[in-house]
């Protein structure tokens, strides 16, 4: 999927925002994009399985 695609998919959850935010916010991201539902997914799947033992807060 294209960053354009991408894009054009999330922008709805931004209420408006102008392109200029949302390509800024992308930039700040060490992966230069925004989180994706299967970002949060995996790193949830981590911490509640058995590597994720050793992590707490």
């Amino acid at each position: 999927m294209s960053r354009q695609d991408y894009h054009d998919r999330i922008i709805p959850r931004w209420n408006g925002k102008p392109w200029a935010v949302v390509d800024n916010l992308t930039r700040l991201a060490p992966l230069e994009r925004l989180g994706r539902p299967e970002d949060i997914a995996n790193a949830v799947a981590f911490l509640t399985g058995p590597d994720g033992g050793w992590i707490n807060v």
